[in-house]
């Protein structure tokens, strides 16, 4: 099991390498890391044991979303994203949990 601090950090990186890189959201680097780090994420929501652990990976989730967008942007504003670790990383994180429609609801948009 990843902890959440850790999930924050790959993500960091990867999305450093990309902006060096000059790679968008939809490059094969970032992809490939979306797949396996969701895969794990998802496996790992699932087997939290609390509902403020599982609440810290949806805040992953999401966090992972804002980050991707971020990628796409020239000049990005990480406003919202130091906000989604802030409840990450906070001791009573805001409770959220997601279903898989809600997470698919969240990466391509449009009506529930």
């Amino acid at each position: 099991m990843i902890r959440p601090e850790e999930y924050i950090e790959r993500i960091k990186t990867v999305f450093k390498e990309c902006r060096e890189a000059k790679r968008d959201r939809f490059s094969t680097q970032w992809g490939h890391f979306s797949r396996e780090m969701n895969m794990q994420l998802k496996t790992d929501t699932e087997s939290a044991r609390t509902a403020k652990l599982r609440s810290r990976y949806n805040w992953v989730f999401v966090y992972w979303i804002e980050m991707s967008k971020c990628l796409q942007q020239p000049f990005p504003d990480f406003t919202m994203v130091n906000h989604i670790q802030d409840h990450i990383l906070a001791p009573d994180p805001l409770n959220m949990e997601l279903d898989e429609a809600s997470k698919l609801q969240m990466i391509f948009g449009g009506p529930k």
